[in-house]
């Protein structure tokens, strides 16, 4: 936990970044998700790739956040969405939405590299990819102006210099479908999707322990975050992540994803080290700004697409908000440092 951390004197590189009294601007996905394809429009960098991350660095994010997923067998990879929408790039034409669909799980690591990520010397994936771009749409073609290869962990914590102090937030991902049909198994089903959130948090450890970078860890998966609190050392901090049901399909199965409420007591009750909560729930209940501070040993950090509006950055600031997931680095950083020298 970060009190003790701050008590013993012997903070971990990342809780120090929070013990300064900063507010983090953290770029989503490195420098920024991105959107329908349309014009580019928050495009430039294939998110989740190497480009990405050290586009962020370089535009002075002081910690990137990025989706970790598990191959068939054990790889940890950076990918985001529950599935993959892929297809030869042969058959790649305008208006065709002819996409396969598989969920990263379903790949060994080179089925990944061969069908769907490519590699480091090829500089971009090795399908032609697609996305729905709002709930329940068809896949469409996404592509970036600065493309990049789908990434394992190790190969994006490797293109960025640990001592640039980049914190990497690591949120552990899953196809929710199938965790959802796991669990919907009875106990045996319960227990199994519990062995399979540690063997995830294992992986991605082992990966992060050797990169020499700062790291801290996070996922809606309330399982999952059990699994990496059980795992990190106490001064790696585990954040849980909730949408408070500020999500398009409009709340969730698991009750303790459904409100602010339920999350803090989640952390509370198994010595968790915060939450990175939707900020339209946040603006929604301000109130739960005060349950996160440095002194009682809580982080509080915030994500959402309304974090791209300087109106809602500038909002969260001084009300115990440590850190701001956004799309828009530059214009964070812009009114973090203007309130910062007031």
């Amino acid at each position: 936990m970060l009190d003790s951390a701050v008590a013993s004197g012997e903070r971990h590189k990342a809780s120090a970044k929070l013990a300064a009294g900063r507010v983090l601007v953290v770029g989503h996905r490195g420098a920024g998700g991105n959107g329908p394809s349309r014009g580019h429009a928050g495009r430039m960098h294939r998110e989740n790739t190497v480009a990405s991350f050290a586009a962020a660095a370089a535009a002075g994010a002081d910690a990137v956040e990025l989706d970790v997923q598990l191959t068939a067998d054990g790889v940890p990879v950076v990918w985001h969405d529950d599935f993959v929408y892929y297809r030869e790039r042969a058959k790649a034409g305008a208006g065709d939405r002819d996409f396969s669909r598989a969920a990263v799980s379903d790949f060994t690591l080179a089925q990944w590299r061969e069908r769907v990520g490519g590699d480091a010397a090829a500089g971009r994936p090795s399908a032609q990819l697609g996305r729905p771009f709002s709930h329940g749409a068809a896949a469409e073609p996404w592509d970036a102006l600065v493309e990049g290869h789908l990434p394992t962990l190790e190969e994006a914590l490797a293109a960025v210099d640990p001592t640039t102090g980049l914190l990497w937030d690591l949120e552990l991902k899953f196809c929710e479908a199938r965790s959802d049909a796991r669990r919907g198994e009875g106990l045996e089903g319960e227990v199994a999707w519990a062995a399979y959130t540690r063997l995830a948090a294992e992986a991605t450890h082992a990966v992060a322990a050797r990169s020499g970078h700062a790291v801290m860890y996070s996922s809606f998966d309330p399982d999952a975050c059990m699994a990496a609190r059980a795992v990190a050392p106490a001064e790696v901090a585990v954040l849980m992540l909730t949408d408070a049901s500020h999500c398009p399909a409009g709340g969730h199965a698991d009750a303790r994803r459904c409100s602010l409420a339920a999350a803090t007591a989640f952390v509370d009750a198994h010595g968790l080290d915060g939450m990175v909560a939707e900020v339209l729930a946040l603006q929604k209940d301000p109130s739960f700004c005060k349950w996160g501070s440095e002194a009682r040993g809580r982080w509080l950090l915030t994500y959402g697409n309304a974090n791209n509006s300087e109106d809602v950055i500038a909002w969260q600031l001084g009300k115990g908000v440590m850190g701001i997931c956004t799309d828009d680095l530059v214009s964070a950083r812009n009114v973090v440092a203007a309130a910062a020298a007031c």
